[in-house]
């Protein structure tokens, strides 16, 4: 794969005239109405706002690089002939320095897939048209999958159905797996999103996000009081470790999680084993999907504290 270095304007030696000259009257590249160019002063514009709406690619070239110019004229025929369901965007470097840095460019042309704010796909190198036309075609299915996860709150039951559709035809796309357990937890059909969790764990391994939603399909499960009513009765029986954890739980399930972390710590002191192991392991859980990283870390802290 021809490409050029990008830790500073190198020289290309003896560059191809052809390639370098500019593209004849009436090329795609003076006709082309879905290109614009970029800086770094309208990046964030032109490259992360505008992609909520229209999926944007995002084309890392120099003036100097021979395989930029040779792959330019085939991404604008990819776009041209998709009549606006993509925007290029043209980032010379030398224009989008701090834009490159934070793409990680290492080397040009590099070409990056952004929709909704997310970086989908990647390549570097001169791909050919008809390996851009596969590429694009390929993108849209995550298109989807991005909208149905930004869907996961507000409409479950239709993010649910794009999940079930991209499974229908990827019986193995583990990734929506994870998503299609994460939204039925969410929507309280908790044994069929364990049977998902469960068909990501006999593979012998768990990504984090599978442990996430696993988690909280553990911490959804557990049997629960009323909280006013258990504190009552924790204040009345302090001694009583077993109405501290049931109080743990219900708090737990309200995600008053700062609470319910006390409540263990006080047991796990007191008792390492038996309820102590059972608060532990309602801990971790916790941990794993608080996104308070600052609350988590001390009491993770203080938990290494307590048993070690």
């Amino acid at each position: 794969m021809t490409l050029c270095r990008q830790d500073g304007p190198l020289p290309v030696p003896e560059p191809d005239l052809d390639l370098l000259a500019p593209p004849p009257e009436g090329s795609l590249a003076m006709t082309q109405p879905w290109t614009i160019d970029t800086s770094d002063e309208t990046f964030e514009k032109d490259v992360m706002e505008r992609s909520a709406e229209t999926p944007i690619i995002v084309d890392f070239w120099a003036e100097w690089c021979a395989p930029c110019r040779m792959l330019a004229p085939n991404l604008e025929a990819a776009v041209e002939k998709r009549n606006g369901e993509f925007l290029l965007v043209k980032a010379e470097t030398e224009k989008c320095q701090q834009a490159a840095g934070s793409f990680q460019v290492s080397s040009i042309p590099a070409v990056y897939l952004v929709y909704q704010g997310k970086v989908v796909d990647f390549f570097a190198g001169v791909l050919p048209e008809a390996e851009l036309d596969r590429w694009l075609d390929t993108a849209k299915d995550r298109f989807r999958l991005i909208e149905a996860e930004a869907m996961e709150s507000e409409a479950p039951d239709q993010a649910e159905t794009i999940y079930r559709e991209y499974l229908s035809e990827e019986p193995n796309g583990y990734p929506v797996m994870i998503s299609l357990a994460r939204v039925l937890c969410r929507s309280g059909k908790t044994d069929e999103a364990t049977e998902w969790i469960e068909k990501l764990e006999a593979r012998g391994f768990m990504e984090p996000e599978a442990e996430k939603v696993k988690a909280q399909l553990g911490l959804s499960s557990m049997s629960h009081g009323d909280v006013a009513t258990l504190r009552d009765q924790v204040n009345a029986d302090e001694q009583n470790l077993s109405l501290r954890l049931e109080l743990a739980k219900a708090l737990m399930a309200e995600a008053e999680y700062e609470d319910a972390l006390q409540l263990c710590l006080h047991i796990i002191e007191k008792e390492k084993i038996g309820l102590g192991e059972e608060a532990k392991q309602m801990m971790l859980d916790v941990f794993r999907i608080w996104d308070d990283e600052s609350q988590v870390r001390d009491f993770r802290k203080k938990l290494s504290m307590l048993l070690y």
